[in-house]
C-alpha cells in the first residue's frame, strides 16, 4: 500500500510542477487506485510490483488502465504530464522485461528480446544520406534551446533531430544488452542483437551562397555498428561464450 501512496503522490507532484495547478477533478482521477490481476490470480497495486514478480503482462495491463484515465483528464498541461508518467512506466516495464529475459540465456527468451526491440516505433524520420533538411538558415536558428526559433525551422530538420535523439537511445539500449550478453555468456543473444544497431545520424552544415547562412544536410556514420561488431568479435576470440 505504501507503494501505491508513493506513486499517487509522485503523480500529483509532477502534475503540480508542470501545470499551473491541477484541478481537484484531475487530482481525484489520478489518485484513484488501479490494480491489475496476474495470471496466477495475484492482484498488483503497481506495475513495479508486477515486474518484480516477473508478471510483465500484468504490468502492461496496469499501464493500460493508466491510459484509460487520459481522456478523463481536463487541460493539456495535466494530460501531458500524466502521459509523460505513462511513457516512463512503459520504458520501465520494457527495461525490466528485457533484463529478465536476457538473464535466462534461452533461445526463446532471446528471440523475445529481439522482437521487443524490433517492434518499437521509430520516432522522427530517418532521412536519406545527404538529404537537404533546410536552406539559408542562421546557426542560432538551429539550436534546440532557442525553442522559439527552432520551431520555425523546416519540418524535415525537426523530424530528423527527433530521429537522432531516438536512434541514440536505441543504440545505447542495444549496447547495454550486448554488454550483458557478453558478461552472462549468452552468445546467442549477443549475435542476434548486432543487426539491430543503427547507423548514427547527425547533421552537417554547409555554407550557403548568402553570407552567415547555412544549408543543413543529413549524414550517418557506422561508428557504433563497427564498435559493437568489434566488441562481439573480441568476446568470441577470448572465449567469453565458452
Amino acid at each position: 500500500m505504501k507503494k501505491v501512496i508513493g506513486f499517487v503522490v509522485c503523480c500529483i507532484a509532477v502534475l503540480t510542477v508542470t501545470s499551473c495547478g491541477n484541478s481537484p477533478k484531475n487530482a481525484d482521477i489520478i489518485a484513484e487506485e488501479i490494480t491489475a490481476t496476474g495470471s496466477d490470480g495475484l492482484v498488483y497495486n503497481s506495475y513495479q510490483t508486477a515486474c518484480s514478480k516477473g508478471d510483465f503482462d500484468a504490468a502492461r495491463d496496469y499501464i493500460g488502465k493508466m491510459k484509460n484515465k487520459l481522456p478523463l483528464i481536463d487541460g493539456d498541461y495535466d494530460r501531458d504530464a500524466y502521459e509523460e508518467l505513462i511513457q516512463k512506466a512503459e520504458e520501465y516495464v520494457e527495461n525490466e522485461e528485457v533484463q529478465y529475459l536476457s538473464s535466462l540465456n534461452e533461445e526463446l527468451a532471446n528471440n523475445r528480446v529481439i522482437m521487443i526491440l524490433s517492434q518499437k516505433s521509430i520516432e522522427g524520420i530517418e532521412a536519406p544520406e545527404k538529404a537537404c533538411l533546410g536552406k539559408n538558415l542562421h546557426k542560432y536558428d538551429l539550436a534546440e534551446e532557442l525553442e522559439s526559433r527552432f520551431n520555425d525551422c523546416p519540418t524535415e530538420l525537426k523530424d530528423f533531430k527527433r530521429y537522432i535523439a531516438w536512434c541514440h537511445k536505441h543504440n545505447i539500449k542495444c549496447n547495454s544488452i550486448l554488454n550483458f550478453a557478453i558478461t552472462s555468456k549468452n552468445g546467442d543473444l549477443a549475435k542476434k542483437i548486432l543487426p539491430l544497431f543503427r547507423p548514427d545520424p547527425y547533421t552537417r552544415l554547409e555554407e550557403s551562397k548568402d553570407e552567415d547562412l547555412y544549408d543543413v544536410y543529413a549524414h550517418y556514420t557506422n561508428a557504433t555498428i563497427e564498435g559493437a561488431q568489434k566488441k562481439y568479435d573480441e568476446a568470441v576470440k577470448s572465449g567469453a561464450f565458452n
